[in-house]
């Protein structure tokens, strides 16, 4: 019982961790879209 209960919370922290990392990415790909436009309209 307490190696399940270890299993499901490994699983719950790779679950976050890779949630945490699509948030990331996301928000890095919408602080290079808002450069490029600042550049694109600077030109």
């Amino acid at each position: 019982m307490l190696k399940s209960e270890t299993e499901r919370e490994k699983r719950k922290n790779t679950h976050r961790r890779r949630r945490s990392q699509v948030i990331e990415y996301i928000v890095g790909a919408v602080i290079l879209i808002w450069v490029i436009q600042k550049v694109a309209t600077a030109m």
